[in-house]
């Protein structure tokens, strides 16, 4: 569970290219960081949690695409329902108001592949790449926003990773394809909203 009033976090159970935010309704759940201008709803039946664990493939770091001395903060992960060792789903909300994150905050072209498109979301553009890596049976695929608005740069990061049913015995099937997991992941974009620093 998400907490720590220092942190201007909470979660309140309530009554659920550009992304419009998406209206409370039953079976939603809202999350809320003043300290960084940043709220969001999402379904319920998602498991949420402060900050980033570290995967096979990606590391907990708030943007993995900055600079290692470049300080931020996960905020927020959310994981779809049913995921396991086969195949995850993972939601990411990272942001840092570093100003070298700031200045940097696209995301970067070295060592990079695939092309970058511009999302909007809640009126904030965002630049957006997908990329992927393998390796030892794993594999991850990530789509990447990254965005300024009101002096921080927030790193959106939906997160598909998971290990090849084949070295399993009997050959397990995963518990959702990759596209139907970044389908829902993309949903949950539109729960996002962003306003100034009200500290």
């Amino acid at each position: 569970m998400l907490g720590g009033a220092a942190a201007g976090v909470w979660l309140a159970a309530l009554a659920g290219c550009t992304h419009e935010p998406a209206s409370h309704g039953p079976g939603a759940a809202q999350f809320v960081s003043a300290e960084y201008g940043v709220a969001m709803v999402y379904p319920a039946s998602l498991d949420a949690a402060h900050g980033f664990q570290s995967g096979y493939l990606l590391s907990s770091r708030w943007n993995p695409d900055a600079a290692q001395a470049v300080p931020g903060r996960g905020l927020l992960t959310l994981m779809l329902p049913r995921s396991n060792k086969l195949t995850t789903g993972e939601f990411r909300l990272g942001v840092s108001d570093d100003r070298r994150a700031v200045q940097h905050c696209a995301l970067p072209s070295d060592r990079q592949t695939g092309a970058t498109s511009t999302v909007v979301i809640d009126g904030v553009t965002f630049t957006r790449r997908d990329s992927e890596d393998a390796g030892m049976n794993h594999f991850m695929l990530r789509h990447a926003y990254r965005g300024v608005a009101h002096g921080h740069c927030y790193a959106i990061d939906l997160i598909v990773d998971g290990t090849n049913p084949g070295v399993y015995p009997g050959n397990p099937t995963p518990p959702m394809t990759k596209k139907a997991a970044f389908k829902r992941l993309t949903a949950l974009l539109d729960g996002l909203t962003f306003s100034g620093n009200s500290t």
